[in-house]
């Protein structure tokens, strides 16, 4: 984990989410969230973000429902989940993966 001179925790050497958070220096970096994303929930409501990263996505689903809402982020890496941890903290985070079989996977990162 590497924090960013702004407090956003990034996956040191990642070439993708992380690279373009610190390029970008902000966390929700991906338009999609509050143009699409975002739009699509209210203050309130209860959002599940699986496979979750570093909390790009959970960052603004909680902006969208706000304090009297709920975000549930999962994040089964645990470089991952760390950075997500830090950069959600208002947030209901979880290190598990969701899926049909009970079992373990090896993280790659």
């Amino acid at each position: 984990m590497k924090i960013l001179p702004n407090g956003i925790a990034v996956l040191d050497g990642d070439s993708h989410a992380s690279k373009w958070v610190e390029e970008q220096g902000k966390l929700d970096y991906d338009a999609a969230i509050a143009k699409v994303i975002e739009p699509l929930l209210n203050p309130g409501d209860t959002v599940i973000d699986i496979g979750a990263m570093i909390g790009s996505y959970a960052f603004g689903m909680h902006r969208a429902v706000r304090e009297s809402g709920n975000v549930f982020a999962f994040e089964p890496n645990e470089n991952s989940y760390d950075c997500l941890e830090h950069n959600c903290p208002k947030i209901n985070v979880f290190n598990i993966a969701l899926g049909r079989e009970e079992g373990f996977a090896e993280s790659v990162i």
